[in-house]
């Protein structure tokens, strides 16, 4: 890869807290060849979209350099990951916390990040470059929800500037999944609406949109990098994309139980996200091989360098296999994760 003149696109999907190390890991090794700085653009899904929030909240809401990244803010996720159970505390604080027992468990998602995971501050205090879009998809319109610095919306509804928008209440939204998480209530009359272009007003309907898990409708967050790709004059020249999407359950049995149909539904999801994605990433795929424009990185494939301090093929697959959830790692769940992403990343 070519180093002077780089503008980078981030894409990280989604995946639980297998997709927030690995992708960690992928972006230790990026800080190691000092890329961050050349980091233009983001797009993030679910566990993506908090593995950047972390970044910027360790840093005090800025990009980190690859240097800060290295010292100082990616121990300081490590320590957090692994002393706070986010899954647990959500669990108790949906039981005790009466005086919000009505609020959503994505509000309730959001309020537990912000209390133990440090994760606060909002969408406006975020530096400007690089343009970080947290996505998310709406239920109304079935189209592509994001929130960034720049704007927050989607194309057929219309956009608002979200200064004061919750990071912690973003990311929530990305992470929405249904069954597990579930949506995201947003007031529409609290915003001021425009045009893509931020010139037009447009008066959108009142009441609610409800904003579900970004992975349902692009769980690699590809959709802003082929719009860039598809631009006569692109704003960036080169894409890496961290794939930690779950690896392949093949055959799986169908139960007769009180929790069949609710097992049946997610499965459903699964494998029709499994289908968007495979499909996104042959065109993605295709295109870097062609023009040598990028990279795609995919959790459980073993690195092609040997040595032998390198992860061997089961430990990548435990990697890809790796339940998604929000439970607290263990020590060593934690650094196998972050190894697997940064020997995953080394063919940037």
């Amino acid at each position: 890869m070519r180093r002077s003149g780089l503008r980078i696109g981030l894409a990280l999907s989604g995946g639980g807290m297998r997709a927030i190390i690995f992708h960690l890991g992928v972006i230790k090794y990026l800080a190691e060849k000092k890329l961050l700085e050349k980091i233009e653009y983001i797009s993030t899904v679910s566990g993506g979209s908090i593995s950047v929030a972390f970044m910027y909240t360790n840093n005090n809401m800025r990009w980190p350099t690859s240097e800060e990244y290295l010292v100082r803010v990616l121990p300081s996720i490590r320590k957090i990951l692994i002393k706070e159970d986010i899954e647990r505390r959500l669990i108790l604080r949906s039981v005790i916390d009466i005086l919000h027992i009505f609020d959503s468990k994505s509000k309730k998602l959001a309020k537990t990040m912000k209390l133990f995971w440090r994760i606060d501050g909002k969408l406006g205090e975020l530096a400007q470059s690089p343009v970080w879009d947290i996505n998310a998809v709406t239920y109304e319109s079935g189209k592509r929800f994001f929130f960034s610095q720049e704007r927050c919306g989607d194309d057929q509804l219309g956009y608002f500037y979200g200064d004061d928008v919750n990071i912690a209440d973003a990311i929530s939204a990305s992470s929405g999944f249904p069954i597990l998480i579930g949506m995201y209530e947003l007031k529409r009359e609290r915003y001021e609406w425009y045009d893509r272009y931020g010139e037009k007003r447009v008066e959108p309907s009142r009441g609610k949109l409800h904003l579900w898990d970004g992975g349902i409708y692009d769980n690699l967050g590809l959709e802003p990098i082929f719009e860039n790709i598809l631009r006569e004059k692109r704003e960036l020249n080169y894409y890496i994309v961290s794939d930690a999407g779950a690896g392949n359950r093949g055959f799986v049995n169908y139960g007769k139980n009180i929790f069949t149909r609710t097992k049946a539904i997610k499965r459903l999801l699964d494998i029709s996200m499994e289908q968007v994605d495979n499909l996104n990433s042959k065109f993605y795929r295709e295109y870097i091989e062609k023009e040598g424009a990028g990279v795609y990185i995919r959790i459980g494939r073993s690195c092609d360098r040997k040595s032998r301090n390198n992860l061997s093929e089961r430990e990548c697959k435990w990697a890809e296999n790796y339940p998604t959830n929000l439970r607290k790692p263990s020590e060593e769940e934690f650094d196998r994760l972050l190894q697997h992403g940064y020997e995953s990343a080394i063919k940037v």
